[in-house]
């Protein structure tokens, strides 16, 4: 579909729920199309946070580091999270 900039304001929800459907609008100013409007591919699935796997590496950690007198959970905890990539 084309239709004239002065066209396309008052309705543009309507021509956003049309591209959404798949239909390819053009907008034209003076006769010459110079945009179109054009689904955005979705964002891809956000997984859910495996929580097992986060016990599971800790777990993996904590058993790694040296027995320490020095200290308590808290801190290992603390160490942790500093070393961790985010």
């Amino acid at each position: 579909m084309d239709i004239n900039i002065a066209a396309a304001k008052p309705r543009l929800s309507e021509l956003v729920e049309r591209a959404e459907r798949g239909e390819l609008i053009r907008i034209a100013r003076r006769g010459k199309p110079v945009v179109e409007l054009r689904v955005i591919a979705p964002p891809a699935e956000a997984r859910p946070f495996d929580w097992n796997a986060l016990m599971a590496r800790l777990r993996d950690d904590l058993a790694a580091q040296p027995a320490s007198t020095d200290g308590d959970g808290n801190s290992f905890v603390e160490r942790w999270r500093k070393a961790q990539p985010y």
